[in-house]
């Protein structure tokens, strides 16, 4: 294959010696499989001869070069950076920059950017399944050390090379609840997947005040007892909210905060799925929005451990606070590490390490999911999002939007409120089966 129908991994270290390139020979030696589909950009300033060792130099093609240059990175799938913090800044500064005066070149694969920060020693391991996560120009993982490299560019490779066909949001169909009933009947295991706020209860301006209702708490209770379903609720709330509301009902898992913590059915422990992630953006983040709510009487700071949600639905003058809220988007992408989120009268900043997508993603793959004949998942919003792209391939999935029919979703299909999904609870609870006896 020749260098130029290779995908290109660009690598840049500082005065570190020799680390990044035995960990790029690691890969190349231990992934053989890549060697005749990948090229590498090594820059360093103090590159030698000896900087990429001549075995592994044998295996893969290997471009080297002592200084940065924006159009290498351009032409690059991925980067690899092994840079301190400050210098990590700077290069994405200079990567952006770069990027919104060449729009045009933008690559058809998505961009890959892997932070590894020289001061960090620990081998602290990253949450089950590496996050990679899809934000609008590239995709940002930080590593808290040069051993989890290998096995993370092996999983990017991996989404490269067999990239899934791309779908676009379109509107939805109206739920077909026989149809979806009649599968419920006939399957033998189902996995459930729920938002909370708009999809089971419906939005109010005070988020406090969104509380379950006695019919889902006793649906959720029924559908619990059948040992062939598995529930989840994936929500952005924390986990003593759900804790609080559902708590009680043992069986059912719950995921805060878009999955930085997460309880397993059955369990009564909270797995605090970040709990060696460093959140360096958040002060940043934080000033931003304390600006802007001193400014705009009525709006209001939500913090959580992997997002900040900035609420203006009360604001004082909400006409105002809307536009104002284009204005502080604006400011928040400069904040390398994070994604920007565009909600219901608030603007949420959040780490890119969470993601309901990669949530459900997770549930999947547990042993006691990996058999389910149906799935239903369903929400409202734009995070939600997220969980129906990671079903857009699954014949037995129903991803369910809870909106209006104008509104452009990757679910395929429909319901008009949160009042239709607690219906459809109610209907499935009571719907027989007999899958307890063939269990």
């Amino acid at each position: 294959m020749s260098m130029s129908s290779r995908v290109n991994i660009y690598v840049q270290q500082s005065s570190y010696g020799q680390q990044l390139a035995h960990c790029v020979s690691s890969f190349a030696q231990e992934h053989a499989e890549w060697r005749s589909v990948v090229s590498f950009t090594h820059v360093s300033p103090h590159w030698s001869a000896t900087t990429l060792d001549k075995a592994s130099a044998s295996l893969v093609p290997v471009h080297r070069q002592r200084h940065y240059d924006a159009r290498l990175v351009k032409d690059a799938a991925v980067c690899i950076l092994l840079l301190p913090p400050h210098e990590q800044r700077q290069w994405l500064e200079s990567y952006l920059d770069y990027d919104d005066e060449c729009p045009a070149t933008v690559p058809k694969v998505p961009k890959y950017i892997l932070a590894v920060d020289p001061s960090s020693f620990a081998a602290t391991q990253l949450p089950p399944t590496p996050p990679l996560l899809p934000v609008e120009r590239f995709q940002l993982m930080s590593l808290q050390g040069l051993d989890q490299v290998p096995a993370t560019l092996h999983s990017i490779l991996s989404r490269i090379v067999a990239q899934p066909k791309m779908v676009q949001p379109k509107p939805a169909a109206p739920l077909q609840m026989d149809v979806l009933i009649s599968k419920y009947q006939h399957a033998k295991r189902r996995l459930f997947l729920f938002d909370y706020d708009g999809t089971m209860t419906p939005i109010v301006s005070r988020p406090e005040m969104a509380l379950p209702s006695s019919a889902l708490l006793s649906h959720l209770s029924t559908l619990s007892q059948n040992p062939a379903n598995t529930i989840w609720i994936v929500s952005g709330r924390d986990q003593k909210f759900l804790q609080q509301c559902f708590g009680h009902l043992q069986a059912i898992g719950l995921s805060a905060e878009h999955g930085s913590f997460m309880k397993m059915p059955g369990d009564t422990h909270w797995i605090d799925m970040l709990q060696n992630v460093t959140i360096s953006w958040k002060q940043q983040a934080l000033d931003l929005f304390a600006t802007y709510t001193h400014n705009l009487p009525g709006t209001e700071i939500e913090e959580k451990k992997s997002s900040i949600t900035w609420h203006y639905r009360n604001a004082h003058d909400v006409d105002l606070a809307t536009r104002q809220s284009d204005l502080c988007r604006q400011q928040l992408v400069k904040i390398p590490g994070v994604d920007i989120l565009v909600g219901k009268m608030n603007l949420e900043v959040r780490s890119l390490l969470v993601n309901k997508g990669h949530v459900v993603n997770r549930i999947r793959n547990q042993v006691a999911n990996k058999d389910a004949d149906l799935i239903v998942c369903a929400g409202d919003d734009q995070t939600d999002e997220d969980m129906f792209k990671a079903l857009v391939d699954t014949p037995s999935a129903y991803a369910i939007l809870v909106g209006p029919a104008s509104k452009s979703t990757l679910a395929s299909s429909r319901v008009d409120d949160s009042h239709v999904i607690v219906d459809m609870l109610g209907q499935l609870a009571a719907a027989p089966t007999n899958t307890h006896a063939s269990l």
